[in-house]
């Protein structure tokens, strides 16, 4: 992915429009993790709007359920990271 989990913190957001991913840098000034999470999930964004989904394979050595579908994938993301996050659909717009 480009930066390490433990300079880093998710969060997997399940919303009635399908869901929301958000990444951290644990250092506030931490500018290479910054820069290297923006351009990673810029490069996640291309893909998947391409519907090209290999990535998540090289990630978590397994094709995560519902990688096509974004709730399940969300939900794997949620267990695979083990960032306690609802695994219920929030009827709340993306922040």
């Amino acid at each position: 992915m480009g930066f390490p989990h433990d300079k880093t913190t998710h969060y997997f957001r399940l919303l009635v429009d399908g869901g929301a991913i958000e990444v951290t840098a644990n250092d506030t000034k931490d500018s290479e993790d910054i820069q290297a999470i923006r351009l990673h999930l810029t490069h996640i964004v291309s893909m998947f709007s391409h519907g090209d989904f290999p990535l998540p394979m090289f990630i978590h050595n397994q094709v995560p359920p519902g990688a096509t579908a974004m709730n399940d994938f969300l939900r794997f993301q949620i267990e695979d990271h083990h960032t306690a996050d609802a695994t219920d659909v929030s009827r709340l717009k993306e922040r």
